[in-house]
């Protein structure tokens, strides 16, 4: 694992500057420190030095987030003292109302309720209690407040945290007036293929919340009705019974080669793009329209909350609601993120020629470390904006020099996979992208010679065009020179005419 940490500090990471980091220092230590242990669940006093540089990455994009909220969203936030109305302040109280969500998504083990998570937030004087909401309301327009008609910022306060704390989505930070707003492309799906996409709305109005709403009947509003935003392992997804009609009637429907979904064969055979997105249940979304597959550009996040080796995460009660039914094994978050892992080994750092292919696109444009004005940055290159060093170093080393890997106990290489046993998460999506790439067959000389699917067949095709087809010219050859050789033969054995005297 050193190693590891080693090329991440030769990485050009912009470092959490002084202004935007202090004072973010509570009666107990860091009030970084504090949310990283609330995240993994783990002791308050236990060493968090192992992921320091993968929590910086993770903190920045949160930053980001917080740095857009307006201000009449940061209204919400209780300021008890005059050091607290500074930005620093603000922002190190923001981290302190973070921290209570995540103790109270870990701690609760029924539905967290939004006007719950409002009051018990407001009980520790982070945020403005549902009086002093209705007295001003009250005293402002002279009217009754509805149920209402008081938490519609801190109702938007809270999904916009919850998002940034999660990543499970991606929040709008400046939404408009009385709704909550998530970012999501689901329009750019076809009407026939909206269920692929995560995220079907991007917007609720917060009055249609009713009296109250459960967090993950919320998530599921904005997600499909059915399915919900996180992918639903197949093992419980299906029964014993369905899974054996479904391999008698395709026995390769569970099985994947790694070779078709690599990099590679996505890039070059398929024009397939990767769009890089911050909210990791949209990873490995396909639109078969749009060739787009989207992948999470934060695995820092998942190293985060796995590599201190705890027994469970802030997430897992809310994975445990969305996901778990009657008579079904408890769901770990932890395999979630170590899956989410694995699927980088799979699409870049499994394969040499895939891991050429990113660095080669990632490094269009610039010339001796410059940019050059002269071209675009390819669709599928990594975000410059808060780059992950992580993310670079799963796609362009060879994840058997990967120590991450052995460090987590991730699955071995094959070649080819079970998706049952070795992504049971993501084996839907893998599924449907295996059988995209099944339907297409190569429509060229050029395309042919990248079609490395099928490596036997790759080399068996080339080499009957390398060795046959010369030898065929040869045969040609051979037959018209002893053609031609036995013309003067029959002009000469053919008997003269007598000449008339």
């Amino acid at each position: 694992m050193k190693r590891v940490w080693k090329l991440w500090s030769r990485q050009k990471v912009d470092t959490l500057d002084e202004e935007s980091s202090i004072p973010l220092v509570s009666e107990g230590g860091s009030i970084h420190g504090e949310l990283i242990r609330a995240m993994a669940c783990v002791a308050p006093g236990t060493p968090i030095a192992r992921i320091r540089q993968p929590s910086q990455i993770y903190f920045q994009v949160l930053n980001s987030v917080l740095d857009e909220l307006p201000e009449r969203l940061l209204d919400v936030v209780r300021t008890p003292s005059l050091t607290d109305v500074s930005p620093s302040g603000t922002r190190q109280r923001l981290y302190t109302i973070l921290t209570a969500i995540t103790d109270i998504l870990a701690a609760e083990s029924s539905h967290v309720f939004m006007k719950q998570l409002c009051t018990l937030l407001g009980d520790r004087n982070l945020i403005r209690r549902q009086e002093d909401n209705q007295a001003s309301f009250e005293s402002s327009s002279g009217t009754v407040p509805t149920s209402n008609s008081w938490d519609v910022e801190t109702a938007q306060l809270l999904f916009i945290l919850v998002g940034a704390l999660t990543l499970l989505y991606i929040p709008v930070p400046n939404p408009e007036p009385g709704r909550a707003q998530m970012r999501t492309n689901s329009s750019t799906f076809n009407s026939r293929r909206r269920h692929v996409a995560t995220w079907q709305s991007g917007s609720q109005d917060v009055s249609s919340f009713g009296d109250d709403i459960a967090l993950e009947d919320l998530l599921c509003r904005y997600a499909h009705a059915l399915k919900g935003p996180i992918p639903m392992p197949r093992t419980q997804q299906q029964s014993t019974q369905q899974q054996q009609q479904q391999q008698r009637s395709s026995p390769e429907s569970n099985t994947l080669r790694s070779e078709n979904v690599s990099f590679y064969t996505l890039a070059n055979l398929l024009n397939v793009q990767i769009l890089w997105t911050t909210s990791v249940c949209e990873h490995l979304e396909f639109n078969h329209r749009t060739k787009q597959l989207k992948m999470f550009r934060l695995p820092s996040y998942c190293v985060m909350l796995c590599l201190l080796e705890p027994e469970k995460t802030y997430l897992d009660s809310l994975f445990g609601r969305l996901l778990e039914e009657e008579d079904t094994p408890r769901v770990s978050s932890l395999d979630f993120f170590r899956e989410v892992l694995s699927t980088y080994r799979l699409i870049f750092g499994q394969h040499a020629d895939a891991r050429k292919l990113i660095t080669k696109i990632c490094a269009r444009g610039r010339f001796l470390g410059f940019k050059s004005p002269f071209y675009s940055p390819h669709p599928s290159a990594l975000v410059k904006k808060n780059p992950d060093p992580l993310l670079e170093e799963l796609c362009f080393t060879d994840s058997r020099n990967v120590a991450l890997f052995s460090d987590l106990d991730m699955l071995d290489l094959k070649n080819i996979y079970t998706l049952d046993a070795d992504f049971p998460y993501f084996a839907e999506r893998l599924s449907i992208l295996n059988t995209f790439v099944h339907n297409q067959l190569p429509n060229g000389w050029k395309v042919l010679w990248r079609d490395r699917r099928d490596v036997a067949k790759f080399w068996t095709i080339w080499a009957v065009l390398l060795f046959g087809a010369p030898s065929l010219i040869l045969a040609m050859i051979q037959a018209f020179l002893a053609g031609w050789a036995l013309r003067p033969s029959e002009e000469a054995s053919t008997p003269a005419t007598p000449t008339e005297v």
